[in-house]
């Protein structure tokens, strides 16, 4: 192999077929122990993975370093298209948007599902999203395959608090319904639309809570160390007035013994003279 000339690009084709070879290796190259024996595995199946990938190419041999590469880049890729499309529904409020993930992202996420899919959680703050993305996905699915599953949506009202229930019939659709929902999309999406704008609402007005709260304590403690510090500067100033009290009366102790000591010394200089 020349070092000294650049190797292709891969193309689209080999990525897909490295992900197909790679299913038979991701929980080993992909295991999150560093131990001796996990790093010798590890070694051992990219260097499997690399002699089935060159057996079944047919755009040429790669080595075990670009392979590696590539897929290093390729998970790369797939966090940041989904960060970005991400953000760019919170812009929009759920609203329409030109999403940055591939086909070859969806396969990474497919291959890889605990690393890109969080595990549920209804206390985390991120779940309201989270939980409109699953329905609104079930909902495609549903409509695709012609039935609709039980599905309950359950939203905390913003005014009396309560979860609100939307429910969904078990009972297979008829041609005439799957023609009225295919001819309107728009209230469909409108509705979760909404939906996504009061979770991002009570979202955004419980960060607002949060943060005054925390300005509100913080304005405390600082009110409090004001005071603890008027406090500390009027001990000072009773403890430098006591001690120039002190002083005054050490002063006119001495000026009283000295004038004490001239009359004395007045007083003999008389005896003397006599």
């Amino acid at each position: 192999m020349d070092f000294g000339k650049r190797s292709k690009n891969f193309t689209e084709r080999e990525k897909s077929l490295l992900i197909e070879v790679a299913k038979e290796f991701v929980c080993i190259i992909d295991n999150k122990k560093t131990d001796g024996t996990s790093v010798e595995a590890k070694k051992r199946a990219w260097a499997a993975l690399t002699n089935e990938y060159n057996a079944v190419s047919e755009t040429g041999c790669r080595t075990e370093k670009q392979l590696h590469a590539l897929y290093d880049n390729l998970k790369k890729k797939v966090r940041k298209n989904m960060s970005d499309d991400k953000s760019e529904m919170y812009k929009t409020g759920g609203g329409t948007f030109c999403p940055k993930t591939t086909a070859i992202d969806e396969k990474v996420v497919a291959l890889l599902t605990p690393q890109f899919k969080p595990l549920v959680n209804e206390f985390d703050s991120s779940a309201p999203y989270y939980n409109i993305d699953n329905i609104t996905q079930k909902h495609g699915e549903d409509a695709e395959a012609g039935t609709s599953g039980s599905v309950v949506i359950e939203v905390n009202d913003e005014f009396s608090g309560e979860p609100l229930e939307l429910k969904s019939s078990k009972r297979p659709f008829s041609p005439d319904i799957l023609n009225a929902v295919s001819e309107t999309p728009r209230k469909k999406k409108g509705c979760l639309t909404e939906i996504k704008k009061k979770s991002i609402n009570s979202l955004s007005a419980s960060i607002i809570k949060t943060k005054k709260e925390k300005q509100s304590n913080k304005d405390c403690i600082t009110k409090k160390k004001l005071e603890i510090l008027e406090l500390q500067k009027q001990q000072e100033v009773l403890k430098l007035e006591k001690t120039k009290n002190i002083l005054e009366l050490d002063i006119e102790l001495k000026r009283v013994l000295l004038e004490s000591a001239q009359l004395d010394l007045e007083f003999k200089r008389k005896t003397l003279n006599l």
